[in-house]
């Protein structure tokens, strides 16, 4: 009776060993994918998997045979035996997995959805939890006609691609194997943000150009950063972009810039699509984050429950639709604003969707209140009025630093002029032609359909550099 309960355990070892350590191997082998397609994938072969059943079943027999002679003792020396023949077939394949990426990397950039690609995308975003700047671009790069794939640098943003809807992906942690990541024909690398390994990217292929997109534009420090010089190109908005970089000490040579509008705002309504009532306007009000460092601490998000009051003070029958930064979700103190903000908003107010996107909210209110952010030069497109916070930072001394500022309404950082500037922009809207005046200035396709220009620009750059004609990038340090 000792024997087969001793058998019953051995052999659910074995079955429950057998089952984590293919599970392991699978992981293994994902770990080491470098392709969103079958190229680039190291696996079990047959041989292999015929191995480990064949291990898993001899010792199954074996461990009937033993439990019929008798000797528990053997049973378990037998399982521990096959534990550790099975964990050396484990340890040898994930080293062999590990040691493969270079000649995965080989394979998947010959994969007939790879191969062709003109243009790559490099994303690497350690904090984010999706690829967003890649998926804000991805329309804009597809409406080009042109292959294209995107080259990721973080494991977790793999799980996004695969899928009939997103390009190729090839996944490439390691910076020294940089310069392998790119097919031939690929003649621009786009880039929308300023994460450190974009350098390493740079610096390893040089025989293309490399073009500096963003994210977004504003009058944050993050739209002239000093690390944009390290491109070939940069792609902004308007004249105002290139402006700003100048005006705050940032030299980049004016023919390494190009204007290409915002090909987003395809999404968005320019002009009100209705005439609405001024006693009873959609509000939208969509503070950014509070940010880690004095200088980028441009949120109204502590004084929001406020703003929002004075709202129902000024217009009592408004709605108020309300959407935090998606960073606001993770503040510390987020649970304390939530409750404020929920209470202020009352029965005529709600919170927008997570899920919503942005435009959706710029076409379905009348006015929006927000702060130095993208959201604020965004909006701007649709022509609607615009009223923004003031952070306390702001003083007339530093205000040539927000040039957006100059076609909203301000409300100061001690909300003491709100009920002025919601009467104002809900009524009369005195700011209505300095909008129009900004528009121009802040869009260098005003009047073009937007994306246009976008398209142009990179089939040109396509066209004139199948032979890429160097230039000679700026250190951001000098």
């Amino acid at each position: 009776m000792a024997d087969l309960i001793v058998f019953g355990f051995c052999v659910a070892i074995v079955i429950g060993a057998s089952a984590w350590f293919h599970r392991q191997e699978v992981m293994a082998a994902d770990a080491a994918r470098v392709a969103s397609g079958p190229a680039g994938c190291v696996a079990l072969s047959s041989t292999d998997t015929r191995l480990r059943l064949g291990v898993a079943g001899l010792t199954l027999i074996a461990l009937l045979g033993i439990v019929v002679l008798g000797g528990s003792w053997a049973l378990l020396l037998l399982t521990v035996a096959y534990i550790g023949i099975r964990y050396s077939l484990f340890a040898l394949f994930r080293q062999h997995a590990q040691s493969s990426q270079l000649g995965l990397l080989f394979d998947a950039v010959k994969a007939p959805e790879i191969k062709q690609a003109e243009i790559a995308f490099f994303f690497s975003g350690i904090d984010l939890a999706e690829p967003q700047h890649l998926q804000m671009w991805k329309a804009s790069l597809d409406s080009l006609g042109r292959p294209w794939l995107a080259v990721l640098s973080e494991v977790h943003h793999r799980a996004f691609f695969g899928g009939d809807d997103m390009p190729p992906a090839i996944l490439v942690n390691d910076a020294s194997l940089f310069g392998g990541v790119l097919p031939p024909p690929t003649k621009l690398v786009f880039y929308a943000n300023n994460a450190q390994k974009n350098r390493a990217m740079i610096a390893a292929n040089p025989q293309v150009l490399h073009v500096q997109l963003l994210h977004g534009d504003s009058d944050e420090p993050p739209s002239y950063s000093v690390l944009t010089k390290i491109y070939d190109f940069v792609f902004v908005a308007g004249q105002m972009a290139v402006d700003r970089y100048r005006d705050n000490g940032v030299i980049i040579p004016e023919e390494r810039f190009r204007i290409v509008g915002r090909p987003q705002f395809a999404a968005i309504k320019s002009g009100p699509d209705r005439v609405h009532d001024g006693t009873a306007p959609i509000i939208g009000y969509m503070p950014t984050w509070r940010g880690f460092y004095e200088d980028s601490q441009f949120s109204s998000l502590d004084r929001a429950a406020r703003v929002i009051e004075g709202i129902r003070e000024t217009t009592p029958n408004a709605k108020i639709v309300f959407k935090p930064h998606p960073l606001s979700y993770k503040d510390p103190d987020w649970a304390r604003y939530k409750a404020a903000i929920t209470a202020a908003l009352g029965p005529h107010g709600r919170f927008a969707d997570q899920a919503s996107e942005p435009f959706d909210i710029y076409n379905e209110v009348d006015t929006l209140i927000t702060d130095i952010s993208s959201v604020m030069i965004d909006f701007l497109f649709s022509g609607k009025p615009l009223i923004v916070v003031l952070p306390e930072l702001y003083t007339s001394e530093n205000a040539w630093r927000y040039p957006s500022l100059g076609a909203a309404y301000l409300v100061d950082a001690k909300l003491e002029n709100l009920t002025e500037i919601l009467t104002a922009a809900n009524t009369d809207d005195p700011m209505r032609a300095k909008r129009l005046e900004m528009q121009k200035y802040a869009f260098g396709d005003y009047g073009r359909p937007p994306g246009e220009a976008f398209v142009e620009t990179v089939q040109a750059l396509l066209g004139e550099n199948a032979q890429k004609q160097l230039t000679e990038r700026a250190n951001p340090d000098e």
